[in-house]
């Protein structure tokens, strides 16, 4: 099986660790993904759109996809 890779460097003049709006990681993964014939795309619950989990449904959204998520108790 072929690895694929997407690099997605620092904003200039911002840390590496800048946070970057939800909607902007998810359409760049949307657009790479997009191509590609998937079975499944795994997204973390925690990642770059400060730990707020919209990434994955976003994602799921642009590309016409199902989303499966977990809640956590309150």
């Amino acid at each position: 099986m072929a690895r694929d890779e997407l690099i997605i460097k620092p904003l200039p003049g911002l840390p590496a660790f800048a946070v970057r709006p939800a909607l902007t990681v998810a359409s760049w993964l949307a657009a790479w993904a997009k191509h590609r014939d998937y079975d499944l795309i795994l997204t973390g619950a925690q990642s770059q759109d400060a730990i707020r989990g919209q990434v994955g449904p976003l994602m799921a959204g642009l590309l016409g996809l199902g989303f499966a998520g977990a809640q956590a108790a309150a």
